[in-house]
């Protein structure tokens, strides 16, 4: 049963909710996890793809997308969907919905901003999660 960290951010800054998921997607990649972000959106999608290369000076996070094809156990895996994925072990879930658990994943990040919407959709998660006995825990970070 993973284990689910939830990041709540003191902004709504929709962006700000995409550069701190590449910044969790360095450290776990780090870490020697093999993280997966599950995106809502193409858009989504693209901009986490530019972002891995640039949301801090001097970055880049090795990673590729559902669309081009997996390359490297050292790589942070971006998509739409979790249907092709069997060998990740950690979870970015940036969909309003809660994943597939079913895969050997070890832990999942929920982030939610102070979108109505994102918040509305993190508060269905949690409960979720909690009532299926997943250990949850929270942390507060400051835009």
């Amino acid at each position: 049963m993973p284990a689910v960290d939830f990041y709540l951010l003191d902004s709504a800054d929709r962006r700000i909710r995409l550069t701190i998921a590449c910044r969790l997607a360095e450290k776990a990649l780090h870490q020697g996890y093999r993280p997966f972000m599950l995106s809502e959106s193409p858009a989504q999608q693209s901009t986490l793809d530019d972002l891995l290369w640039t949301f801090r000076a001097g970055s880049f996070v090795p990673h590729t997308t559902d669309t081009r094809p997996h390359r490297a156990a050292a790589e942070v895996r971006l998509g739409l969907n979790m249907a092709s994925v069997a060998d990740i072990d950690l979870l970015i879930n940036l969909q309003p919905s809660v994943p597939d658990v079913s895969l050997n994943i070890e832990r999942i990040i929920e982030i939610v901003d102070q979108t109505e919407e994102t918040r509305l959709s993190g508060r269905k998660r949690y409960r979720i999660y909690q009532q299926n006995g997943m250990p949850v825990k929270t942390h507060k970070i400051s835009a």
